[in-house]
């Protein structure tokens, strides 16, 4: 049984890039419930494919409001600077069930303060062709160690998945412009 300070490793996902974005964000899909299911937390991470074919993984810390900010600014300054084409960032996070509000334009404060609000490990990714995918995994606490269960994707294609940290490329489009 896994202590809290044991070393886990982990295989970590392919090496070399994948060909599409579905295929990345299923294979970080498989690595976070790995992980998870192992050590009962996830570590916020960045895995990103480039134009030169190699991958890169990114475990920045995650700090206050502005400090989140200023990662993504931080984020996109680099991600441009390597030629990130693909990018899926996972974490555990607090999110809302599909149709809790009506538009997001309705939501009001943070949904961590939310009574309604539900927690999950979230995976998110986006291209430079603008396809954003994002999945959620609910986290169980009703057993002896928390495990992640009910496996949904909220949103494809052309959709804004990944709040913060999403929209962090520059899509092919707004580069020819």
């Amino acid at each position: 049984m896994p202590q809290d300070n044991d070393v886990h490793v982990f295989p970590m996902m392919t090496k070399t890039p994948t060909n599409s974005l579905t295929a990345m964000v299923d294979e970080v899909a498989r690595f976070a419930s790995e992980c998870f299911n192992t050590t009962h937390s996830l570590a916020p991470m960045f895995i990103c494919d480039n134009s030169k074919g190699e991958r890169l993984c990114i475990v920045p810390p995650i700090g206050n409001h502005a400090e989140r900010e200023l990662l993504a600014a931080t984020l996109r300054m680099m991600f441009k600077d390597q030629g990130v084409v693909r990018y899926v960032f996972m974490c555990e996070a607090w999110t809302l069930r599909p149709g809790a509000i009506k538009d997001v334009r309705d939501l009001k404060g943070w949904i961590a303060d939310r009574p309604d609000r539900v927690e999950a490990v979230a995976i998110s990714g986006e291209d430079d062709e603008g396809n954003t995918i994002m999945v959620l995994f609910d986290i169980k606490r009703d057993k002896e160690h928390p495990y992640l269960d009910n496996k949904q994707v909220v949103a494809g294609s052309n959709n804004t998945a990944g709040g913060r940290f999403g929209k962090l490329l520059e899509t092919k489009q707004q580069t020819k412009q």
